[in-house]
């Protein structure tokens, strides 16, 4: 006998428990218990040993489930109180006691509301679930909702958007959307910048909390402010000694740094590559997509329709190889730049970069032994 502890969401999504300590979606991660009984016991410390992960969950939303016979029951702490209910049965009894209303548009104060359950149950669960919407703003201010299921942005939540009860997953989800270039050229009528995620309850931004924390390109003229700041940075001739200080200069035990290796000039290009390149990962998904719908089914189609005997097969096979060699560079450098776009936040590191204020600014001594010396030598 195998069985798994099953988490039904408000929309009926099901999560298990995985073999790596979390709830999944993935069915063939789930930890497996012999028994319902051994199920039950170790439940109880399972939410002892990971009290974050247990403590955003309805307790009611928990079930043993049957993996042999596709059952499910509804997990009781007392094993004499527990029956057994089929699967369908069982999203039925959830339904019925589990009432979630439409989430209306915002109010004058922009604030949104849920009903997420009944009056008796909000007395009986202390712990209050949370959902998050993403936003978009549109040519006229208004606010559009995302919909993961139609991928696009509709007027009102009740025409099929995603409401989501995990933080982290529509994070996820908003970080996806923001660098997806191919979306948003095709949706000129909505503002990327204000892509926002927003908790239902109480109309509270959760993402992004600052400006950059998004994943959009920054404007030409960020990346020309941030050369023209680090090559002035970078200057030979340096800061003059007149604007030097010994106001905050201080004794320290320096440890010293492989310059060979480790080369300020060397890094700074590296990342000025790096955001070039990621210029490109619009380019590259629709070559990508013109070689899938257009080149390599034109090839198809002729093998398909064409005589075998009128075709110069050595000839279509070097034409088709060629091909195929372009999409798969093609492709290997859209993985590359996708992931990167999803792991380094260009505007973010920008933004950073240039409110430093040792970058150009008036320098001071921070070293008394050195600055000493360095005194001697300033006439």
């Amino acid at each position: 006998m195998s069985f798994a502890l099953l988490y039904r969401s408000l929309s009926h999504t099901r999560w298990y428990w995985s073999v790596s300590q979390n709830f999944t979606q993935k069915s063939e991660r789930q930890f497996i218990w012999e028994s319902a009984t051994d199920l039950a016991a170790d439940y109880p410390k399972l939410k002892s040993r990971y009290p974050t992960l247990f403590a955003k969950k309805r307790a009611e939303a928990f079930w043993i489930y049957d993996l042999a016979h596709d059952d499910a029951t509804r997990l009781s702490l007392a094993a004499e109180s527990s029956a057994d209910v089929p699967a369908d049965d069982a999203m039925q009894a959830e339904t019925d006691t589990d009432k979630t209303n439409a989430v209306n548009s915002p109010t004058a104060d922009n604030t949104l509301v849920l009903q997420t359950s009944t009056p008796k149950q909000q007395e009986s669960d202390p712990k209050t679930a949370e959902h998050f919407v993403l936003i978009v703003d549109g040519q006229n201010h208004a606010s559009y909702y995302y919909s993961r299921t139609l991928k696009k942005f509709v007027v009102s939540v009740k025409e099929h958007a995603s409401v989501w009860d995990r933080r982290d997953s529509a994070i996820d989800v908003g970080k996806e959307l923001a660098i997806k270039d191919s979306f948003w050229l095709g949706h000129a009528e909505y503002n990327r910048t204000t892509l926002r995620l927003v908790r239902v309850e109480d109309g509270e931004q959760i993402w992004p909390r600052l400006t950059g924390d998004g994943l959009p390109m920054p404007e030409p003229e960020l990346i020309d402010q941030f050369r023209q700041k680090i090559s002035a940075h970078l200057d030979d001739d340096g800061p003059a000694a007149s604007t030097m200080s010994l106001t905050k200069a201080a004794h320290h035990e320096v440890e010293t740094i492989d310059f060979e290796k480790f080369n300020l000039r060397k890094i700074l290009g590296d990342v000025d590559y790096l955001i070039d390149a990621l210029r490109l990962k619009a380019t590259a998904e629709h070559q990508l997509k013109v070689f899938d719908q257009s080149i390599l089914q034109d090839y198809l189609h002729v093998i398909e329709l064409t005589e075998p005997d009128q075709i110069d097969a050595q000839r279509l096979v070097a034409s088709l190889r060629s091909n195929r060699c372009a999409r798969r560079q093609i492709k290997d450098l859209k993985i590359i730049l996708t992931a990167l776009a999803k792991s380094f936040d260009v505007q973010q590191f920008l933004n950073i970069l240039l409110s430093e204020p040792s970058l150009g600014s008036q320098y001071y001594f921070r070293d008394q032994a050195t600055a000493a010396k360095i005194k001697e030598m300033i006439h």
